[in-house]
């Protein structure tokens, strides 16, 4: 009998301490654990306690990853991460930083994921992030954002995806970026957004995905969209939107999937419907109080001008039970174009009422 080896591979993890506070200017880091490594992977790696900042003084100047998990830090100062030339990954995540200073991030030229998620960000000055271009992914969700200034992400030519969800931004502002922004994936929901103007977008038109789902817009200007040729993917469920007008969506030459459940929605106007292009292959409309006859319209547009439009496609068991339209008490066959707000009690009231029911139907057989 042959016997194959066995090979067994050890990450090397060493757990060192560095006082590093003589050569900052403002100190960042008390005893903060700090993990660096040589690969993406963490396979040679070193857990350091570091007092002071970080820099290629201190730690080896091949360090291409970095993270820094559950510490008390609380301000990102001036100089707190310097000179790592070959930084590729930064990850500050579940700690208490609430402050990002000016000058936080010199001389970091390779690096291209910078994670600040799941803090308690409540500012950051503008001109942080313009001094590392290279950067492509920013997340910055799950702090506590209400404001962002005007040239927060200028000068960052590579930024491809941004997620700034789970923050309390009540606006969305095209004075963020450069006008010629190569932006790509934008993640705004779960925020305090109220209302879409028509320059919200203006600077990001390479943008490709949107999500604007759970905030609290009410309006949607009718040329917020224009200029948007790539834009394939936008996301506006779970907000309080009770109407559409114009040529809303007809400027999206690309859009293949449109979210718009969950809102105040009891019609759309048909230019709307029009003006959407034939590239469309999915479209939610669910938990809206819809009149029953503007419902059927959506239908009758939905099954007449397009051959495998998916409708309500993710809708999941227990909105099954809830009502799709409400019938008003006069002109019910009609589709009327203006708000009723008895209708929308009338449809929450049942919807309300079926959602405590208990979810048994039975998807096993077709």
């Amino acid at each position: 009998m042959t016997l194959s080896p066995i090979y067994v591979y050890v990450s090397i993890i060493l757990i060192i301490s560095c006082n590093c506070a003589e050569s900052c200017k403002k100190q960042t880091f008390h005893n903060t654990l700090i993990k660096f490594s040589l690969d993406e992977f963490g396979e040679f790696s070193k857990y350091e306690n570091i007092t002071g900042c970080v820099s290629s003084q201190y730690v080896s100047s091949r360090i291409i990853y970095m993270e820094c998990y559950n510490q008390s830090v609380s301000i990102l100062r001036e100089g707190a991460i310097t000179d790592m030339p070959e930084l590729q990954t930064m990850i500050f995540m579940d700690n208490t930083i609430n402050k990002i200073m000016w000058a936080a991030f010199i001389n970091l030229p390779k690096l291209e994921q910078l994670i600040l998620s799941k803090n308690k960000i409540k500012m950051i000055d503008v001109g942080v992030f313009s001094v590392v271009p290279s950067v492509g992914l920013l997340e910055l969700n799950n702090n506590q954002l209400s404001f962002l200034g005007h040239g927060i992400f200028t000068t960052m030519p590579n930024l491809r995806i941004l997620r700034l969800h789970h923050n309390q931004l009540d606006a969305v502002e095209h004075e963020w970026f450069d006008i010629d922004s190569n932006l790509s994936i934008m993640d705004l929901s779960h925020n305090l957004i109220r209302r879409i103007p028509r320059d919200a977008f203006k600077n990001i038109k390479k943008i490709e995905i949107i999500d604007l789902s759970n905030n609290r817009i009410l309006t949607v200007d009718e040329n917020a969209f224009e200029g948007l040729d790539t834009l394939f993917n936008i996301d506006l469920s779970e907000n309080r939107i009770y109407q559409l007008t114009g040529n809303l969506f007809a400027p999206l030459k690309q859009l293949d999937i449109l979210h718009l459940h969950g809102n105040k929605l009891t019609y759309i106007h048909n230019k709307v419907l029009e003006g959407i292009t034939l590239k469309l292959t999915e479209i939610s409309i669910y938990s809206n109080p819809w009149q029953c006859a503007c419902y059927e319209n959506i239908m009758n547009w939905a099954f007449t001008k397009y051959n495998k439009l998916k409708i309500d496609a993710s809708i999941n068991c227990k909105l099954l039970l809830n009502p799709v339209c409400v019938v008003p008490e006069n002109n019910s066959d009609e589709c009327l174009e203006d708000v009723d707000e008895e209708l929308d009690e009338e449809f929450y009231k049942q919807f309300s009422y079926n959602n405590n029911k208990t979810c048994d139907l039975d998807f096993s057989h077709p």
